[in-house]
């Protein structure tokens, strides 16, 4: 069974602990290990950064997560003002090494979305 969950937070650093511990409750109800889940939490972390950057901005980043037995996959963006930040290199490299598939988008009016999908390796999902 496919279920969703939305979250809204600030878009400041501090506030990301709500998604990392909201993907955490989620990917060990999905099957995911603990070293799973724990790629998972840095993923959030790391994709929320390249939409509001180190320090935070005004406004809310908006994520959806969409989980199964097995399986999540998490879109995230940003809904305030201002410009999308530039994400550096080391941050894609960090997100193609946690999760299974990655993919940036800039929509025309510069608003920026960020989507993830991982699959457990684990056999008792």
């Amino acid at each position: 069974m496919i279920e969703q969950v939305k979250l809204s937070v600030p878009a400041k650093p501090p506030a990301l602990s709500l998604a990392r511990l909201t993907v955490a409750s989620l990917a060990s109800q999905a099957g995911f290990h603990y070293d799973e889940i724990e790629d998972l939490r840095l993923a959030i972390q790391e994709m929320c950064l390249v939409l509001i950057g180190a320090e935070g901005r005004a406004g809310v980043v908006e994520l959806q997560f969409i989980y199964g037995q097995g399986s999540i996959e998490v879109e995230a963006s940003f809904e305030g003002p201002g410009i999308a930040v530039d994400p550096s290199d080391l941050s894609r490299q960090i997100l193609e090494a946690l999760v299974d598939e990655f993919k940036l988008t800039d929509n025309e009016d510069g608003a920026r979305r960020v989507w993830i999908k991982r699959q457990t390796t684990s056999m008792e999902t």
